[in-house]
């Protein structure tokens, strides 16, 4: 038995932002931006801005604002504006420079995956005022949106009923999806009812192609004057390759099934 034992580090990202508005530089100044600012999309990220001037020391900014503004940086459109929490209480060295911005799922959640910029903007009343100390510093940082670290909801597929003779209704092959889930697979169906009484049969196949595929019945389900929706769980043993649905009412209707795989 082989065990890893493996590091994972928890810290909050911190980015140097330099502000020298002391003008007490004594030395030359490097990237106003200090590396990549990796967020993770879908969940709550939380970033540090930590204000030095040019050389290296913590600058107080317990009486200034500053908003961080996040681009597109293809068409530089604005995707994200949110304001800066100041840390910086006047008094505590520690907190000497520091400020927070939190980005939650949500506000990443229509975003692609890829490379941004971002800027951090100083504010006076309704004036916006570029953080930097001289025209060798970058105006834009560089923010890296990563996706993957949480499951992605993939949506239900409506299925299509085709209505054949002696009114029975019937569904073109659905595919299992089978892929990496090797034997035991879930796949669960939602049925919407209105006064429905008739049959619901389900049928599976193993062939590898949906044209004209032996099926076999797994399912053989009567209704009476239903109207609850109900769901039906299968657990796919069998590892199936498609699935095929018909039903034949005598009464009321299936107004739809959302299938998901």
């Amino acid at each position: 038995m082989h065990m890893l034992n493996l590091p994972v580090y928890l810290y909050t990202p911190a980015i140097r932002v330099f502000l020298d508005l002391e003008n007490s530089t004594k030395r030359g100044v490097d990237m106003m931006y200090h590396g990549y600012v990796k967020l993770a999309k879908g969940v709550t990220n939380t970033i540090r801005f930590n204000f030095v001037n040019g050389d290296q020391r913590s600058i107080a900014v317990d009486d200034k604002e500053f908003v961080f503004k996040l681009f597109d940086s293809y068409t530089n459109k604005e995707l994200l504006s949110k304001d800066i929490t100041i840390l910086d209480d006047g008094e505590t060295l520690n907190l000497r420079g520091q400020t927070v911005i939190t980005v939650s799922g949500e506000e990443t959640r229509d975003m692609i995956p890829g490379h941004y910029n971002y800027s951090v903007l100083r504010k006076e009343g309704a004036i916006l005022h570029p953080v930097f100390i001289d025209g060798a510093s970058k105006l834009q940082g560089q923010a890296l949106l990563e996706d993957g670290i949480t499951a992605k909801f993939i949506p239900s597929e409506t299925l299509t009923f085709l209505q054949g003779q002696d009114d029975l209704y019937t569904s073109g092959p659905i595919a299992a999806n089978r892929d990496g889930k090797g034997n035991n697979a879930l796949h669960t169906f939602q049925l919407y009812f209105t006064n429905f009484t008739g049959n619901f049969k389900i049928y599976a196949t193993l062939d590898n192609s949906s044209s004209n595929p032996n099926w076999a019945e797994i399912s053989d389900l009567n209704y009476t004057n239903q109207s609850n929706n109900i769901t039906i769980n299968i657990e796919d043993m069998s590892n199936a390759t498609y699935f095929k649905f018909e039903y034949t009412p005598t009464a009321g209707s299936i107004d739809k099934i959302l299938f998901r795989s």
